[in-house]
């Protein structure tokens, strides 16, 4: 594998065009603002050797205006997966604490780990709640018994800004009774919303309105009833569970984080820890569960008694273990996936070996709810095939089937689906199931248990009744070529020593850098001194943890000490080289030290031009390298014959990596306006936006920057109507977008305002340049240059529609912020003034 990460990075050039480069560095998309350093770590014994360990004068590194997560593994797409962060885990409304509560105690400890529960439980009390003192032994006893914390909220805005973050959870909400029936309009249209419960002491007199509002479950006075009621619920979105689970595979827009699950499956199954992981499953569970008697009751028993039943019966009891398994997969959170790998192994072992070919025909059924997106996504790929990354539990028996899924028309926001597939004896088939009548806690006779990551064709899809439908499944044995090819390519680049190494490429692929940083200073710990090479190739594979951090000294150190060993070595790895080469190279890029820049990514052409066999995808990254440092230098000729190299490789490759194919169009296109060729940019840039918009699952931001950039080289021929038309598009994108990236919408209404003032529609140009003031004024972190450039703007409409007062206060507030700004740009202040003083 490289250690290189080909990630995408967004400029922002002086004409304002938004551009996405490869290199083997740096970040993901849009505008580039300077960040403060990242804390050090691991590497302070390589400092003092570092040739640039006292360099003064390096720039700050580059990060998102809106950071997303960074993408690697040679210029394919970053999986979809990503690990939530700690803040994202926990509620704003309770501090954690280290303190270990007894069982008697209700807990304000947030779980360490967001998968083990199915669901989230959130109370919002009413405003005038002096305390929660009263509440205390219903909060215990939900907690207990649902083995959960409470969200615990007394403040309705915190309340909402907490379930908007929570949009691909489930979460049940109890509510006191006088909570005021507009909260209620609010909430109940939020889709993560599932269930409502009302609380109270007393027992409201009107009770008739709640009919209106198909989620609120009913006002419960005793606090048994309230969890009887909440088990119901929770028990019945149980089985619905699986349908967030399913990804579609549409072979012209392969689903990157599809192969990345196949090939965490591989890595982990090939992994030979037995003993150890065993432990780390047990530690892991016990840490995660220290204040829940009964789980770590279970806990013991597992530990103890493990061999004493099978896998399947333990996955089958109903308990924990069950949610832990499913949730860890459908949200691919990989950290938690590898500490359970013991256990998830085990079971897909199970399956195997109880698996039997049918002698006959046979037809398993699977009965669940379905979001209304997700039913349209599985109508659209009718013929193609579908993925469940969970363990998915069936049955023979279609009648079992139809009440689950006849139990989700309640729901006016799920379709109820029974699954029929079809099982034919006669293929070979990777999707391996199991009987589950000898094997199970339960011991049902008609239960089928598939293994993880298991990928049917879709079939015809029919209505049976109102909100029931029936979609046909079959097994395939499928191999497309596409998916193989691609497959192929990560499993390259996963290559390791042992599955340790393999897992730990694996998540720095996944932009998993946190993770893959841990795993590589364990590896790094625990080498040989004696294998220099596998040393060389670990520093360098931490170098690129750092680099994709924007840790750009320590990647720049670690990059160097693997240099040295590879030097020091008779013999190397030409490959590894070559791609250590090309970082180092970003890294000067990345001080703009250009020439220094040119030298280790001419080094590394070198070597590869005499390889054999030629790799293609490293001479991509070269080309692209050589392309970038080139534009930086304003060799705009030099870089457009560089990335034209790099898009010829593409156009040949099988199959065609769209994504990357956009990417170096974009940035031809770039160049070619940065040369003022507009109608070639012109060209590019539409070409950009068809791939977009018809062959890629993209961001809608990124789609919106492209309409930008069509609009920017609009307004610069002086087209002015599809300038604003392309500006509207991109405004209708960000204004639809969660959160509202309110700073966009701003500058997009400057824009359009810039434009209308340039036609001489000044009302027109006015009401813009309103609305981007009103935008940058719900914006979180408005940008001063932009605050004043605005207020200045709108005092040229009131100058130029003759309202002299509001013009003055206007321009005197641009020159306020101005000059409060932290490096104040003098001309502009120096214009802003000119205003100023023309009205005095």
């Amino acid at each position: 594998m490289s250690a290189t990460n080909v990630t995408k990075t967004v400029n922002v050039s002086k004409s304002g065009i938004l551009s996405r480069t490869h290199r083997c560095i740096v970040v993901n998309r849009k505008q580039l603002p300077p960040i403060t350093s990242k804390k050090r770590t691991l590497i302070s014994t390589l400092k003092k050797n570092s040739s640039i360990a006292n360099d003064k004068k390096r720039l700050p590194p580059i990060c998102d205006k809106y950071p997303k997560k960074k993408v690697s593994f040679n210029e394919q797409p970053a999986s979809s997966a990503r690990l939530p962060t700690d803040t994202q885990r926990t509620s704003t409304s309770f501090k954690s604490t280290d303190k270990t509560t007894s069982d008697k105690e209700y807990s304000t400890t947030q779980s360490q780990v967001h998968f083990l529960h199915p669901f989230i439980l959130v109370w919002l009390c009413s405003n005038d709640m002096k305390s929660i003192v009263d509440y205390e032994q219903s909060i215990s006893k939900l907690q207990q018994a649902f083995h959960t914390t409470i969200n615990l909220f007394r403040n309705y805005q915190e309340c909402m800004n907490f379930l908007h973050m929570k949009t691909d959870e489930t979460i049940y909400l109890i509510l006191s009774n006088d909570i005021d029936k507009l909260t209620i309009i609010d909430i109940h249209n939020l889709s993560q919303i599932d269930a409502i419960f009302i609380f109270c002491k007393i027992m409201p007199k009107d009770k008739q309105w709640i009919k209106d509002w198909t989620k609120i479950k009913g006002i419960f006075k005793n606090i048994d009833k309230l969890y009887e009621k909440v088990k119901q619920e929770t028990q019945k979105r149980r089985c619905e569970s699986f349908s967030i689970s399913i990804t579609s595979i549409d072979l012209n827009r392969l689903d990157s984080s599809f192969m990345y699950t196949k090939l965490l499956k591989e890595v982990l199954f090939d992994m030979e820890d037995d003993n150890k992981a065993k432990k780390e499953l047990i530690q892991f569970c016990r840490i995660n569960n220290m204040n829940n008697f009964g789980r770590m009751k279970i806990i013991d028993e597992l530990e103890q008694n493990y061999d004493i039943y099978s896998p399947i019966w333990w996955y089958t009891r109903g308990c924990f273990l069950y949610d832990m398994i499913n949730q860890s997969l459908r949200l691919k959170e990989i950290n938690v996936i590898i500490q359970i790998r013991f256990l998830i192994r085990e079971l897909h072992k199970q399956i195997v070996q109880l698996y039997k070919q049918p002698s006959e025909k046979l037809i398993l059924y699977r009965g669940q709810g379905m979001l209304y997106s997700d039913f349209e996504q599985l109508r659209s790929q009718q013929g193609g095939l579908y993925s469940f990354h969970q363990f998915l539990s069936t049955t023979t028996n279609r009648d079992v089937a139809l009440t689950y899924a006849r139990s989700n028309r309640d729901n006016p926001e799920l379709i109820s689906i029974i699954f029929h597939i079809n099982i034919d004896p006669d293929s070979l088939t990777s999707a391996l199931f199991a009987s589950l009548s000898a094997e199970s806690y339960y011991k049902t006779e008609d239960e089928c248990l598939f293994t993880m990551h298991s990928i049917f064709r879709v079939g015809e899809i029919n209505q049976l009744e109102h909100q029931l439908w029936q979609v046909e499944l079959s097994m395939t044995t499928d191999e497309d070529m596409d998916l193989k090819k691609l497959a192929d390519n990560i499993r390259e680049a996963t290559k390791g020593s042992t599955g340790w190494n393999r897992i730990g490429k694996l998540l720095l692929n996944m932009g998993n850098f946190d993770e893959a940083s841990e795993v590589f200073e364990i590896l790094i710990k625990n080498s040989s001194e004696n294998d220099l090479e596998e040393r060389a190739h670990l520093y360098h594979l931490m170098g690129s943890v750092k680099q994709n951090k924007d840790d750009h000294e320590e990647a720049l150190i670690l990059f160097e000490e693997a240099l040295k060993i590879y030097q020091s070595l008779p013999s190397s790895n030409h490959l590894n080289i070559t791609r250590l080469y090309n970082d180092i190279g970003s890294e000067y890029l990345h001080k703009q030290e250009y020439s220094q820049a040119l030298k280790f990514h001419q080094m590394a052409f070198d070597i590869q031009i005499k390889s054999n066999p030629l790799s293609h995808s490293d001479l991509i990254t070269t080309y692209g390298n050589f392309g970038e440092v080139h534009k930086h230098m304003r060799h705009y000729s030099e870089s457009i014959k560089f990335y034209e190299k790099k898009l010829s490789i593409y156009k040949k490759s099988i199959p065609f990596n769209y994504l990357n194919l956009s990417i170096t169009y974009e940035n031809i296109a770039e160049m070619r306006y940065n040369m003022k060729e507009y109608s070639m940019a012109l060209k590019l840039f539409r070409k950009v936006l068809k791939i977009q918009q018809h062959r890629l699952r993209l961001d809608r931001s990124t789609i919106a920057d492209t309409h930008k950039n069509i609009a920017k080289v609009h307004q610069k021929i002086e087209h002015y109507t599809e300038a604003i038309l392309h500006y509207q598009y991109a405004h209708g994108i960000f204004r639809k977008s969660f959160p509202v990236n309110f700073l966009e919408l701003a500058m997009i209404c400057n824009e359009i305002a810039e434009i209308y003032k340039k036609m001489g529609n000044t009302l027109k140009a006015f009401d813009f340049y309103k609305e981007a003031l009103r935008n940058l004024e719900r914006s979180p972190n408005p940008k001063g240059a932009i605050l004043s450039t605005i207020h200045n703007n709108i005092g040229q409409m009131y100058e130029r529609i003759g309202n002299y007062t509001n013009a003055f206060y206007s321009y005197r507030q641009a020159i306020v912020i101005e000059k409060q700004l932290l490096l104040p740009n003098h001309s502009r202040l120096q214009s802003y003034k000119t205003d100023f003083n023309r009205i005095q």
